[in-house]
């Protein structure tokens, strides 16, 4: 069976086509989506890097250090020096690492207590091994109860507006915690 000169034509055209949808449509929407994730995360640096996390509560004040001599296990340092529980530690660094915010709104300065931003319930820091600080403030319950409002600080007090973000509720469960659940009482 030979096939006319017409046919090859349309048979190249169409794998042609079937090419470029592949790679213009296909490849580069599953890259449109890993861009889209990555500007959705809250923070963008490695949680190895992590020397010190400190959550204030209020007039409560509760400071993590990173043992130096075993890089997973932490230390308390205020209000009292204990080895932190692995479990509790474990699952703030994953909301730090994993924590994401797919809405975000913009806000006037003065409208901050609105969201529970201007005496928020929690504001955690985190601090780098190379001297960079973030820090995030916990906000009100948003009308989901699965959602609150929270403010990264590179974008608090800047201007005259300010951004907020809607996070998981988890962010409260990770840190507001009687001081005993922070505390490894196994050893």
């Amino acid at each position: 069976m030979k096939l006319k000169k017409t046919t090859w034509l349309l048979l190249l055209i169409a794998a042609s086509l079937g090419g470029w949808v592949y790679f213009y449509e296909i490849k580069l929407e599953a890259e449109q989506v890993a861009i889209q994730k990555q500007e959705q995360k809250l923070f963008n640096f490695d949680i190895q890097d992590i020397q010190r996390i400190t959550i204030q509560q209020g007039n409560e004040f509760l400071e993590l250090v990173k043992s130096q001599d075993d890089t997973s296990s932490w230390l308390m340092k205020q209000p009292s020096a204990s080895p932190v529980n692995d479990g509790v530690i474990s699952f703030l660094l994953n909301l730090i690492e994993q924590g994401t915010s797919d809405r975000r709104i913009l806000i006037a300065q003065d409208q901050l207590s609105q969201y529970g931003l201007d005496q928020p319930l929690a504001v955690i820091t985190i601090e780098l091994n190379n001297q960079q600080t973030y820090q995030i403030l916990l906000g009100k319950e948003t009308i989901n109860p699965n959602l609150v409002y929270a403010q990264i600080a590179s974008t608090a007090r800047d201007s005259s507006t300010t951004e907020v973000i809607l996070v998981s509720k988890n962010w409260h469960y990770a840190v507001i915690r009687d001081l005993k659940e922070w505390q490894d009482l196994s050893q």
